[in-house]
């Protein structure tokens, strides 16, 4: 089988010429998930090369024989993707990390009482030391 003759099943929904095109562009495919989801596991980079060539098959029709190869690639780089957004962890803070604002009014005066003793005692010293 040829990848025009490949192309052509795969519009008319032949299952051996998808078959045809997952066992000659698998390496490619997984080459673009392992360059962005590095340290994924096998099974992830198997699950997410499933789901590009279902939407290969999905959307057959809008296939064109000559970008085939960049299609694909796009599929794929965008599954990746979107599976890294999927599994970005968040860390909840927790509650003795979260910082409260000193901007009240007693924060600011004693403030501006320490920056004035500091400014003085600064004062005080000697030239070599100030």
């Amino acid at each position: 089988m040829t990848e025009q003759s490949a192309l052509r099943g795969l519009k008319n929904q032949d299952t051996d010429a998808l078959a045809w095109l997952i066992d000659r562009y698998t390496p490619y495919v997984c080459a673009i998930l392992r360059r962005i989801l590095p340290g994924a596991p096998e099974a992830d980079l198997e699950e997410v090369a499933s789901d590009v060539f279902f939407a290969l098959w999905t959307h057959a029709q809008q296939v064109r024989p000559e970008a085939f190869r960049g299609y694909l690639g796009a599929i794929a780089r965008n599954k990746a993707k979107n599976r890294a957004r999927s599994q970005r962890q968040t860390i909840p803070l927790d509650e003795d990390l979260l910082l409260i604002s000193p901007a009240t009014p007693e924060g600011i005066v004693a403030e501006k009482e320490r920056d004035q003793l500091l400014r003085q005692a600064v004062l005080a010293m000697g030239h070599p030391d100030r």
